[in-house]
């Protein structure tokens, strides 16, 4: 059912309004903006993090206080769990009523997220070469801006790519399985099946992204955006810009391990 609106849309642009004659940006187009925008700060946050944690790790684990290399060692399993509980959370809180609709309380596990995620990743960035994360960045940074372009323009239902997506992760579990199996009688076949495992999951992530955008997009234009239903959306797209950084990481480590 159409809305009413004292709007005239411009049919050019369906994210442009026109009030009074005059071009303003739909509702649509600004809780868009404001949901990258999180996204962008919380993955600012957490390079901050890593970078800040890394220097933190390096220094311990050069030291011989045992007691400082055993605290690290605690602290990453904690922060493993903080993780998981603030995933949930943050979705709790989202659509949660609440008695004051500017309340803005996913901020608070979505922050921890990326902090703690910024304390595991830093163990990587004190191993793995600087032009390594850096190239890793920005192809993620391509990729993701490619698939998110793809979400946000297309307008049909993507609901099938979800399925496709989750039916792509089945079969990469079933096969890793099954690789296990190969790897005590044909190890030279489980290493094509694994290659295989690893493209599987990393199409089933593009896919999931890409529904996620047009999901995000669908809430967008079609709910009140209160700011936690905005940072909630923003902490989807987060969490799927760092899955794919992860893969690609691999992927380029590969590469440059191979030139090396």
């Amino acid at each position: 059912m159409n809305r009413p609106s004292i709007f005239n849309k411009n049919k050019s642009n369906p994210e442009v309004e026109v009030v009074n004659n005059q071009p303003t940006l739909s509702s649509t187009a600004i809780n868009l903006g404001k949901i990258f925008g999180y996204m962008t700060l919380a993955i600012l946050l957490t390079g901050i993090a890593s970078i800040g944690f890394a220097f933190l790790i390096g220094y311990v684990f050069s030291s011989n206080n045992e007691i400082a290399r055993t605290t690290l060692l605690v602290f990453t399993f904690i922060a493993f769990i903080v993780m998981i509980v603030c995933s949930f959370l943050a979705g709790a809180l989202s659509f949660a009523k609440s008695a004051n609709p500017k309340s803005r309380a996913v901020a608070i596990p979505f922050a921890l997220y990326a902090i703690c995620f910024g304390y595991l990743f830093g163990f990587i960035v004190l191993v793995v070469p600087w032009e390594v994360l850096a190239i890793s960045f920005g192809v993620t940074a391509v990729v993701f801006g490619t698939l998110s372009l793809i979400g946000l323009f297309t307008k049909s239902n993507l609901n099938p790519l979800l399925w496709v997506s989750m039916g792509l992760l089945f079969g990469a579990l079933l096969m890793t399985g099954l690789n296990f199996l190969m790897m005590l009688f044909f190890p030279e076949i489980s290493i094509m099946f694994l290659w295989i495992i690893t493209f599987v999951i990393f199409a089933a992530i593009m896919l999931s992204t890409i529904w996620d955008v047009w999901n995000i997009k669908q809430i967008a234009s079609a709910y009140t955006n209160t700011p936690n239903v905005t940072l909630y959306c923003a902490f989807r797209l987060y969490c799927d810009f760092i899955v794919l950084f992860i893969r690609i990481l691999y992927f380029v480590l590969i590469i440059f391990s191979r030139r090396n």
